[in-house]
């Protein structure tokens, strides 16, 4: 098994010429409700395909999914019409559908609103590679937290929004080619949270520049990026049947973004990948911040 992401290992497999792939979770990391929450979205009509699984053991906390050959997208117009259309709808199914009520996800009830879990972490010792990211990243988001909050800005989440069951990593990088379809992958973080975060997360990560290898995919430059998120969000507001608070999205994720200790508390990580996360995470909320106003335009449009 190869390690795969944060919280699982991987292998392909051949059965009657034909390939699967097989994810195992470690005790610690094993979310059950992942796996029945994406065998429940396996029958909605959307345009987005699910990936089907094939076979689970809670026992051995392994699952066998189809295998997807996969082949690069470009996420244009279109591909982001697919995208809103279908996760309003998602959002619209986890809100009413007993069957997703049956499942009792269990609800991720970490606090958005202060400093707190940045006080609280372990900032380890000088000389070890992450003490100085560490502080660097906790007084940056500090300021802009103190920022937001001498403009007046209602610290944390709007309790108001939708709390409903989501796929937590509904990202890019979760949505796979083949060439025909997209499907929807990695369900790892299901949980029930609130759905303004889902939004804006898959907003941000795909107008926030990365690398230029990714960008090239992902849209050119920022007016592309601008106008591909554009055609998500006006799909995504017709056919979403949830009272969102529009105006509060992009301050839920923002804040989000600010009290969140993440990657930092996770064990096992190679200190390489623990940099590279927490740098992208410090980056999606500069960008933020940096251009709440004209986001703010886009997200109540």
């Amino acid at each position: 098994m190869k390690q795969g992401g944060q919280t699982s290992n991987f292998k392909f497999i051949t059965e009657d010429e034909s390939m699967y792939f097989v994810k195992s979770w470690d005790e610690g990391t094993y979310n059950p409700h992942s796996l029945l929450f994406q065998e429940a979205m396996l029958d909605l009509d959307i345009p987005l395909k699910v990936n089907k699984i094939i076979s689970k053991d809670n026992d051995k906390r392994e699952a066998t999914f189809k295998f997807i050959k996969e082949e690069p997208w470009n996420f244009d117009i279109s591909k982001a019409q697919i995208v809103g259309e279908s996760m309003a709808k998602i959002h619209n199914w986890a809100a009413t559908s007993n069957k997703v009520k049956s499942l009792k996800i269990p609800e991720k009830k970490n606090l958005y609103n202060n400093m707190d879990g940045w006080l609280k972490l372990d900032m380890g010792e000088i000389g070890d590679g992450l003490h100085e990211l560490k502080i660097t990243h906790r007084m940056y988001r500090e300021s802009m937290f103190n920022t937001l909050k001498s403009e007046g800005i209602k610290l944390g989440i709007n309790e108001n929004q939708p709390k409903i069951a989501t796929h937590r990593d509904f990202k890019k990088h979760n949505i796979l080619s083949d060439g025909k379809d997209l499907y929807l992958i990695d369900f790892d973080f299901t949980a029930t949270e609130y759905v303004s975060l889902e939004i804006m997360a898959f907003l941000t990560d795909s107008i926030v520049k990365r690398n230029n290898s990714v960008d090239l995919f992902f849209g050119k430059n920022e007016k592309e990026r601008a106008q591909v998120i554009l055609a998500f969000l006006i799909e995504y507001k017709k056919h979403s049947k949830l009272d969102i608070k529009w105006d509060s999205v992009l301050y839920d994720y923002l804040f989000y973004l600010i009290s969140n200790t993440f990657p930092y508390y996770i064990k096992g990580l190679k200190k390489e990948d623990v940099k590279a996360m927490a740098n992208w995470r410090t980056i999606m909320a500069k960008y933020l911040f940096d251009n709440r106003e004209k986001l703010i335009k886009l997200l109540t449009i």
